[in-house]
This record gives structure tokens, sequence and C-alpha cells, in this order.
């Protein structure tokens, strides 16, 4: 099991800034027209964040700065791409908004909690499904795009109420749980290092 550091420069948190830095190309790429180039750079951060979580993990370079680095590059790059779909297709502006609010809220909560217990809080599986399936409508707009130049709104119309309402749900379920912990912390149920 790999033991988190204080080291800052280290291949994972070097690969992390590579991914801030790809998302500069993956704008100028697609507002350009570029849409295959903008999804292979798409590609390509997708898969250096997991080649970045596999290497922290298996050679032990797990570190704090890793820990807040690597979610926030994977949030900036997701409401990125948002960002840049919704020129095409405006309703993406909704989960746009969504996740900028889910992400904001619970990063500032999620802080609070961690200040106090000591160590992260893990993602839940509602959160993970929002995730997957987040990328699951971003890859469905940005491959039409590709393939065809335009939007089919029977597939975008789907895709994005249903990340919509994973989110939301997703939002509402980490809500519970954090006025839950939070009540917990100053009930003095839970003490430093005790959460799970």
């Amino acid at each position: 099991m790999s033991t988190s550091s204080n080291k800052i420069i280290t291949i994972p948190n070097i690969i992390s800034v590579f991914r801030l830095i790809l998302i500069a190309p993956i704008f100028i790429t697609f507002l350009n027209g570029h849409y295959l180039a903008s999804l292979i750079l798409i590609v390509v951060s997708g898969v250096s964040d997991v080649v970045d979580g596999i290497i922290a993990r298996k050679f032990g370079m797990v570190s704090e700065v890793g820990k807040i680095l690597d979610p926030i590059v994977d949030k900036l790059t997701q409401i990125s791409i948002i960002a840049l779909l919704s020129s095409k297709q405006l309703w993406l502006l909704v989960p746009c908004v969504i996740l900028i609010i889910k992400e904001l809220t619970s990063g500032f909560i999620g802080l609070w909690i961690v200040r106090r217990i000591g160590h992260m809080l893990w993602a839940d599986w509602h959160g993970k499904l929002s995730t997957v399936f987040l990328y699951v409508m971003m890859g469905a707009h940005m491959l039409m795009l590709v393939i065809t130049g335009e939007i089919n709104l029977t597939i975008s119309y789907i895709t994005i109420a249903v990340s919509t309402v994973l989110m939301a749900l997703s939002f509402t379920l980490y809500l519970v749980k954090y006025i839950g912990i939070i009540k917990q912390i100053k009930d003095g149920k839970i003490e430093k290092k005790e959460a799970s």
C-alpha cells in the first residue's frame, strides 16, 4: 500500500501539470474546428490521468500535492470540454453549471472536513457513476462533431438529461453525507483520522 509524501516534484505531479497545460491546445484546436485533433488531445489527457494514478500507487509516489492537484486538473478539464461543447449545443450549459456548483460546494465543504479529520474522503459509487456518464456524454458529442460535423439532437438531449440527473443525484447524496459527517464531528463522534 502506498503512503503519502510531502514531495512536490514527482512523475505523477508532472503528468498532472502536463494535463493542465493540455487544456490550452484543446481549446485552440476545438475553436478552430479541428475536432479530431481536439478529441485526440482529450484522449491523451484521459490516458495520462490513468497512467499517473498507476505510477503513483505502484511506485509509492502518492503525494499530498498530488491528492489535491489531480482532482483539480480533472475537474478543470471536464468543465473546459463541456464549456467548449456548449458553443455547439447550448443545453450543455445545464450540466456545466451543475458541475461547477457541485465541485465548488463539495470542494469547500470537503476541505473543511479534511482539515478536521486529517485525511481525504474517497469518492462514492454515485460520484464515480456520474463521472463515467459525464465522459460518455462529452465523448458522444465530440464523436458526432468528428464524424458528421454536427450534433444529433436526440442523442444530445438523452445524454444531457441522463448526465444532469446523475450529477444532481450525486450532489444531493454528497451533501447528505457531508452534513452527517459535520454533525458527527461537532458531536465529538468522529475524531481526527478515524473517519472513513
